[in-house]
């Protein structure tokens, strides 16, 4: 985490709202979830000035929404953000996927795996907290291999604003196993220095969960 505030209350900010980010990526905080200021302060030793200003950054980067008279809560996404979300990560993760291709080594593939692994026994125990943090341990992993720091920043901000539907995509045992599945195919497609099929997977990953959707809940195009 850059830690770059002008000032202790900058950067005391900072650090909450990366805190706060870490939960609600792992799913402490899920969709719909309030997050009470004096909750916040007491958990973190922080004061209200702190809180609301870790508040306002994240509302801004589209993981909560204010309110008005109740507070903040965790975002919850409509369908056709989802779907909006799926479209333009898909473009951007293609292209970081390509660079992640040019640049991981042995080591980077055997981590992949090792946190695929831990994702597929966190699938068979049913602890969806721990499948939720090595989900994003894996991405987040996968692409610091893309050199590229801007679209290594697009691809991490577009993954903020859609986590908090990220879970929502395992609506069936199915889809689980299936996100599981891809996360093996994707190491080997890596490992294979498969461009073209890696994009493919990184295309069906990320709209697994249209396929548990009745299709009357798909949008008419």
């Amino acid at each position: 985490m850059e830690n770059q505030g002008t000032t202790p209350a900058e950067q005391a900010a900072r650090q909450l709202s990366y805190q706060l980010r870490q939960l609600i990526m792992t799913g402490e905080y899920g969709t719909g979830s309030w997050l009470k200021q004096i909750e916040i302060e007491r958990r973190f030793g922080v004061n209200r000035f702190t809180v609301r200003s870790a508040f306002n950054e994240l509302t801004v980067a589209g993981l909560l929404e204010h309110v008005p008279y109740r507070g903040h809560r965790v975002k919850a996404h409509t369908l056709q953000e989802r779907i909006e979300l799926s479209e333009a990560r898909a473009l951007i993760e293609s292209v970081a996927a390509v660079q992640a291709l040019q640049h991981i080594d042995e080591a980077g593939l055997q981590q992949l795996t090792e946190l695929a692994e831990q994702f597929r026994q966190a699938l068979e125990a049913g602890d969806r907290p721990t499948m939720v943090a090595h989900n994003f341990a894996f991405h987040r992993l996968f692409y610091s291999y893309c050199r590229n720091r801007y679209i290594s920043r697009l691809v991490e901000d577009m993954r903020e604003r859609g986590v908090t539907g990220a879970a929502n995509g395992w609506r069936t045992d199915q889809l689980q196993r299936l996100s599981c599945q891809d996360h093996f195919e994707m190491v080997e497609a890596l490992r294979a220095r498969d461009g073209a099929r890696l994009q493919t997977l990184i295309h069906l990953h990320l709209n697994r969960w249209r396929e548990g959707l009745p299709a009357e809940a798909e949008p008419a195009q």
